[in-house]
């Protein structure tokens, strides 16, 4: 992915301009919510840009306010990577946002580090919101590099360790392609109006529910699939049934035996019982009525349409 040089927009001291600088587009607050949300995300986010429901803090982001300034010193006196603060927007896509924690532009290219103070042990790896905050902002501000300040601090708020870890965070530059696209899809959306049908008429979140059924049952299927390629690699597990057990959950499959009714054998054995049931079927009738929902995949590129059923 290209580096490019990010604009700077306003200082965060200013909190009444910067608030208004993000407003005006995509931050990476914004598109890890996008990014797998849907039409009400997109609904949320757009008002809480004008001002309603605006999160106003919790007990994590005064224990940021208290703990982040030392992470930020201690960032600057091992990296010398300064305190930042500053909006910037992408040089070519001005409404792509971000603030960093720590930032600065060097041989013609960025440094960023993003800090966080958390409970929890992130012994298993970094959680995913925060590679896709840092992804996000790496292509911002054009970094090259980019690193993760983290200090894990206990129930009351305390460290415990004495200092914080650094982590430097490799780009992942397919991760970051969907999180440009979350933002454009965004974008797009408001500059159109902000529509809640399409051409077709039909309601934006019955095409997003649509899709996401169709995409779960496609994996559904073919987790089934393998999974019964692997029950039948073995003749003894497809007989007997097997039951698994790991630690990503548990797996079970049963063979069981059930006897059904033999119309055929009835019908031969006492044709004329047959011929009165099958006479009563005809005679003895009284309306009916279900319904029937089916999700399948498209058949054909085709534009959306509401058509009545036959």
């Amino acid at each position: 992915m290209t580096i490019t040089k990010p604009i700077a927009l306003v200082s965060s001291k200013d909190e009444n301009a910067w608030h208004k600088g993000r407003r005006s587009g995509v931050t990476k607050t914004d598109v890890v919510r996008l990014i797998s949300g849907g039409i009400r995300t997109k609904q949320q986010i757009y008002a809480e840009k004008q001002g309603e429901g605006r999160f106003h803090g919790n007990q994590h982001t005064e224990r940021g306010h208290v703990l982040e300034p030392v992470v930020l010193e201690w960032v600057e006196r091992s990296l010398g990577i300064p305190e930042s603060g500053t909006l910037y927007a992408h040089g070519e896509n001005r409404r792509h946002l971000a603030t960093p924690d720590a930032y600065e532009w060097v041989d013609g290219e960025g440094a960023l580090v993003e800090i966080k103070t958390h409970s929890g042990s992130w012994a298993t790896g970094v959680p995913l919101k925060i590679l896709r905050d840092i992804y996000w902002q790496a292509y911002v501000l054009g970094a090259g590099y980019a690193a993760l300040a983290h200090w894990e601090v206990d129930e009351e708020g305390q460290p415990l360790t004495i200092e914080p870890e650094l982590i430097e965070i490799p780009l992942d530059a397919d991760e970051t392609a969907r999180l440009i696209a979350a933002a454009d899809d965004y974008l797009a959306w408001v500059d159109a109006g902000r529509p809640e049908f399409d051409e077709a008429g039909v309601p934006l979140e019955i095409r997003e529910l649509i899709a996401r059924n169709v995409a779960a049952k496609a994996e559904i299927d073919e987790t089934d699939r393998l999974i019964r390629e692997f029950i039948a690699a073995e003749p003894e597990r497809a007989e007997k049934g097997l039951k698994l057990n790991v630690p990503e959950g548990s797996l079970s499959f049963t063979v069981s035996t059930s006897s059904e009714f033999d119309k055929a054998a009835w019908m031969k054995a006492s044709p004329d019982a047959y011929a009165a049931w099958e006479a009563a079927q005809k005679d003895y009738r009284k309306p009916k009525q279900r319904t029937s929902l089916r999700i399948a995949p498209p058949a054909a590129e085709e534009p959306a349409q509401i058509k009545e059923a036959a």
